[in-house]
């Protein structure tokens, strides 16, 4: 048995809804009540953590605006650099994180953050790679030019022509 075949079921689609329902729900947690409930002040500078936390609540919410249109993809390309976008993202976030916890922070509520941000960005890199039907595209090195437009995939394509016979 495939290993592709095993996975098939699961769409990248969900995985962006399902990213984008958690992100608001938990950046409007944050926004609105997370003062309340981890605090406002840090020493010296008043209220300045609940406005980092609230921050953070919008940086979620923002991030659910642009996972929520990314459902919509038809096309397995786009789905699959949709999924190393946001894979790779979450990964960059996770490195910013680390360095801020081992400079700074010291704080255990980080280590579980930065658990949450890895474990994400692996779970989009796994669905890059395990969900999205068909063969990667360009799996070599590729340089993209500005003024090239990307070629349509071939299940783009055949999509395409089904809904003109249709």
């Amino acid at each position: 048995m495939e290993f592709d075949a095993i996975l098939t079921p699961v769409e990248a689609r969900w995985a962006f809804r399902v990213y984008a329902i958690l992100a608001v729900v938990l950046g409007l947690l944050l926004s609105l009540w997370g003062p309340l409930w981890l605090g406002t002040d840090l020493p010296g500078l008043p209220w300045y953590k609940a406005s980092l936390i609230r921050v953070a609540g919008g940086i979620l919410i923002a991030a659910a605006c642009f996972a929520w249109p990314l459902a919509s993809l038809a096309d397995p390309a786009d789905s699959r650099r949709a999924l190393l976008g946001f894979g790779a993202g979450h990964l960059l976030f996770f490195l910013v994180l680390a360095a801020q916890q081992a400079a700074i922070w010291e704080s255990p509520l980080v280590d579980r953050i930065m658990t949450a941000v890895l474990l994400t960005g692996i779970t989009f890199l796994f669905l890059r790679w395990g969900v999205v039907p068909g063969p990667p595209e360009n799996a070599g090195l590729t340089t993209l030019s500005i003024f090239e437009r990307p070629r349509p995939s071939l299940d783009s394509l055949r999509l395409r022509y089904q809904q003109q016979i249709r």
